[in-house]
């Protein structure tokens, strides 16, 4: 395919295109609507909405007061202390703790990023200052960033943690109030192995 074809060029919609809507490409444009409202930004998307299906955590310590003021309209759950458990142990530590799910980031970002966001997009190829789409489309940009995610390289040699998630609705009152970041009281086998409990 000859990429420079002019019939397949389609006209310069954006500054910056973002190929993949995760968190990480999410909150750039999300910053830069803010921040700097005249760069247009494209987001493209290949799944139907933006996030995928994830729910993202982190400990209010982890941001300045300036950065989780900002973050605050992404979140949607939060505690104020939250539970560790091992065996003979149990302790609950002061310390908020926050979740973003990723219908939430979806709905945000549908109104909050001042450029285009187009789902059900796949794109194909990569160049610095151009994408090309499935159907064949050039988009030309001033720069590109890909946040699909790692891709395979001899020069990554990487570990990884196995992570299953369940949403559980309880059939009566659950009365846990707080989340429980880590519980190692249950089986240790096949490597280490805990629990992790957000009480929606």
């Amino acid at each position: 395919m000859n990429f420079d074809s002019t019939a397949m060029m389609e006209r310069m919609r954006a500054d910056l295109i973002l190929v993949g809507g995760g968190l990480a490409n999410t909150l750039i444009a999300l910053r830069l609507s803010v921040a700097l409202p005249e760069i247009k930004v494209m987001i493209l998307e290949q799944g139907d909405a933006l996030g995928g299906n994830h729910t993202w955590s982190f400990h209010g310590a982890d941001l300045t007061a300036a950065q989780l003021n900002w973050i605050k309209p992404l979140v949607q759950y939060s505690w104020r202390d939250y539970d560790v458990k091992f065996p003979g142990r149990k302790r609950t530590l002061k310390g908020s703790y926050h979740s973003i799910t990723s219908e939430h980031l979806d709905s945000v970002a549908r109104s909050g990023v001042s450029g285009t966001i187009k789902t059900n997009t796949e794109v194909t190829h990569i160049a610095p200052e151009s994408v090309v789409l499935a159907n064949g489309s050039r988009l030309a940009t001033r720069a590109v960033i890909d946040g699909r995610g790692p891709q395979a390289s001899p020069h990554l040699d990487v570990r990884f943690q196995k992570f299953v998630g369940r949403i559980v609705r309880t059939a009566k009152p659950h009365y846990v109030t707080r989340p429980i970041i880590m519980d190692a009281t249950g089986t240790q086998d096949d490597g280490y192995r805990f629990f992790y409990t957000l009480p929606f």
